[in-house]
C-alpha cells in the first residue's frame, strides 16, 4: 500500500473515532513526531551569512541580547515584548 492510500485509510478511521481520549492521544503523538521530524536546511548563502556573523561575534563585534531587545521594544512597541 502506498503512502497516499495509507493516509486516506488513516483519515477514514480517524473520522469514525468517537473517543475523545484516543483523538487527543493521536493528536499529541502527531504533534510530537512531526516536531521531531522537522529539520531546517540552510542554503549555501545562508550558511555563509551565519558563518560570517559568528566570526564577527568572535571578534567582539555585535550587540548583546539586552541591547537588541531594547531596540526592538522601541522600534516595535505594538509587539509588547517583555523582559
Amino acid at each position: 500500500m502506498n503512502i497516499e492510500a495509507r493516509k486516506l485509510q488513516f483519515i477514514e478511521e480517524y473520522i469514525r473515532l468517537q473517543n475523545e481520549k484516543i483523538i487527543e492521544k493521536l493528536f499529541l503523538l502527531l504533534k510530537r513526531e512531526t516536531s521531531k521530524a522537522t529539520t531546517i536546511t540552510l542554503s549555501t548563502s545562508e550558511k555563509k551569512s551565519a558563518d560570517k556573523a559568528i566570526k564577527s561575534l568572535e571578534k567582539g563585534k555585535g550587540s548583546s541580547h539586552e541591547v537588541v531587545m531594547d531596540r526592538m521594544k522601541n522600534k516595535f512597541p505594538q509587539l509588547n515584548i517583555e523582559k
